[in-house]
């Protein structure tokens, strides 16, 4: 009762009223003095980003001033300083042809059932729980793709969730307004960011175009200590900032912050066919068994990763320990640490 009182008090301060940049759900602000009051009044973002090492203006500084580059190779440090400037790039036609025809021929399957479905509304058709198979582990745990996304997190980084064919329906233009209307959608078409300490790649499995169906972003403001709530189309239009659109050819891949704003813009009759993955600094994991079975159905041995990439799946595929787990009092699970049993 106390709780809900509490919290029915602190949004009410937040947004006392409805206008025409702030409604309903589209509570988000990019504005300097509404975002200390959020944090104030909502700080659990915020130290969830500090506890993790993920708080991005922090990062954004640290990697703007650090004294030497991570990649001999130079356009991997020009994304990795266009990754920490704006929260998002695209590495054009980044994995070959092959690689990418290689991964569509083994999941075929997977393909043709996700692209033959339909509906009469923007929608999202995923498969969450693909079978590991080394055409996916390929592209999935690229040591180059690993190295620049740790670099900009400046953390070790760790596999968020499993890896997951998105096939997006586009079917009409929305707006924020529209949504409020009618209090629905099906696909993250509104202005949002992420969990506090997620990243996400998005590999592009076929062309993707500019002015069709397509993820936007807001450029620079990953570095912004961000709300957990909907933005609308009338604040980000009135911040003067830049929208961007995430798009390339096959085999391009797209990195985003968490902490960027963003959403997936639909257009009718345009689609897109994306390999997704999401890292994490070690917060939000999400360890599924079903997906466990699915993915290991394949009878691929997780043991013959090498010491690094086992260690970043181990939130989603957990490391056998010698004397297992004990439960703790409040149903935690956690390794045994005495050996003498």
């Amino acid at each position: 009762m106390l709780i809900t009182l509490f919290n029915k008090i602190r949004n009410k301060i937040y947004h006392p009223n409805d206008n025409n940049f702030y409604y309903g759900e589209f509570k988000g602000t990019l504005t300097y003095w509404k975002l200390i009051l959020f944090n104030l009044l909502f700080p659990g973002r915020f130290f969830n980003q500090l506890k993790f090492g993920q708080v991005k203006y922090f990062n954004y500084l640290k990697n703007k001033y650090m004294k030497s580059k991570p990649f001999a190779d130079a356009l991997l440090n020009q994304k990795l300083f266009e990754l920490n400037e704006n929260g998002s790039i695209t590495i054009e036609s980044y994995f070959s042809e092959k690689i990418i025809d290689d991964f569509k021929n083994e999941y075929k399957d997977e393909i043709f059932y996700l692209k033959n479905k339909n509906s009469d509304v923007n929608e999202y058709f995923k498969n969450g729980s693909l079978k590991i198979k080394n055409s996916l582990i390929k592209i999935w745990l690229d040591k180059d793709i690993i190295k620049l996304i740790e670099s900009y997190m400046c953390a070790k980084l760790y596999a968020r969730n499993y890896p997951t064919l998105n096939f997006s329906l586009g079917k009409s233009a929305t707006s924020s307004r529209f949504i409020h209307k009618v209090k629905k959608t099906n696909v993250t078409d509104v202005w949002h960011v992420d969990h506090s300490t997620l990243i996400s790649c998005h590999i592009f499995l076929e062309d993707i175009d500019k002015n069709g169906t397509c993820m936007e972003y807001v450029r620079g403001t990953n570095k912004y200590f961000n709300t957990n709530f909907a933005v609308s189309d009338e604040v980000i239009k009135k911040s003067n900032l830049s929208v961007a659109q995430c798009f390339g050819k096959k085999g391009s891949v797209n990195i985003h912050c968490g902490n960027v704003i963003h959403k997936m813009r639909p257009k009718p009759e345009s689609n897109r066919l994306m390999l997704t993955f999401g890292f994490t600094a070690g917060s939000n994991i999400n360890l599924d068994v079903n997906c466990v079975a699915k993915c290991l159905s394949s009878n691929f041995d997780l043991d013959s990763l090498d010491q690094k990439n086992r260690k970043l799946l181990q939130g989603i595929f957990p490391i056998n320990q010698s004397k297992g787990y004990s439960i703790k009092k409040n149903g935690k699970l956690e390794p045994t640490s005495f050996r003498g049993i």
